[in-house]
């Protein structure tokens, strides 16, 4: 069976009732000859690879959420970096912290927004679909504004 993640909305493989009260399951107690030992070893590796996936899935969606809010927020991201290459007194006084904590709160709330609209679901979306997800929450960050 499988989970979907509450805070990336992929889905997570359960790990079976039987595991939690037979360690050696699929078998009934511990491998008593070649055979057995090569099932256990092969269910293993099977489960092992699952999960391998799940994660590999679920830090994928999150890196293409932290890419689609870095896009949404690219003018707070130019304004930053400008005033860090720029110098002058603005990098002294604490101008570019400040533009900076706005760019780390742009991403945060448009992260946000994209979770909420489904930006995470399991779902399949079109690319165009993805965009207008992606456009909302832009939209929901300047009303917040």
């Amino acid at each position: 069976t499988t989970n979907i993640n509450w805070r990336s909305n992929v889905s997570i493989p359960s790990v079976s009732e039987e595991v939690w009260k037979n360690p050696w399951h699929p078998l009934k107690g511990p491998p008593r000859n070649y055979a057995e030992q090569e099932l256990l070893s092969e269910h293993i590796k099977n489960e092992k690879a699952v999960m391998q996936n799940a994660l590999s899935a679920s830090a994928s969606a999150k890196r293409e959420l932290e890419r689609a809010a870095a896009d949404n927020c690219a003018d707070l991201a130019y304004e930053y970096q400008r005033c860090v290459t720029k110098g002058g007194m603005d990098a002294y006084t604490g101008v570019c912290f400040k533009m900076n904590e706005r760019l780390v709160e742009c991403m945060a709330i448009q992260s946000r927004n994209m979770e909420r609209l489904g930006f995470l679901s399991p779902k399949p979306m079109t690319y165009s679909q993805r965009l207008a997800l992606v456009d909302r929450a832009d939209d929901m960050y300047l009303q917040e504004m």
